[in-house]
């Protein structure tokens, strides 16, 4: 159960779609696809539109599948998607990646919160842990 909680705290404070990681390789995506600032603006900000889109049809999917295929098969998804970025030469190759790691992200982090609110911990006692994450991204 530890090692469950030490993996989600981790994705949360350094993998949430809110945390400026692109930003971290703004000049080394530009330069090595050639793009302009407002195609990698775009490239960022395409990842929300599939990520707020499929949010709650995949929790939704979460109550009628076990969680341990669902979440799992997320997990994967999500790896496989973010190895793919490599793969990318063109801007549409990586719009289109974007908008596939927003549909794999969507359900993972609620799809977390939610499993370990409903089996593991209280939600007034979980609800604690998001509130540092209110300061990150300031």
């Amino acid at each position: 159960m530890f090692g469950c909680f030490e993996v989600f705290i981790h994705s949360f404070f350094f993998s949430s779609p809110l945390h400026p990681r692109t930003g971290n390789v703004h000049d080394e995506i530009i330069a090595a696809l050639g793009l302009h600032e407002w195609q990698f603006s775009m490239a960022v900000s395409i990842f929300f539109v599939s990520y707020v889109t499929l949010e709650i049809p995949s929790n939704l999917i979460l109550r009628r599948v076990p969680s341990n295929l669902w979440l799992g098969g997320l997990v994967l998804a999500f790896g496989l998607i973010s190895t793919a970025t490599i793969f990318a030469k063109e801007f549409w190759q990586l719009l289109l990646i974007r908008l596939a790691l927003g549909a794999a992200e969507a359900g993972l982090f609620p799809g977390l919160v939610f499993y370990l609110t409903q089996y593991w911990y209280n939600v007034r006692l979980f609800s604690f842990l998001f509130l540092p994450n209110i300061f990150t991204d300031l």
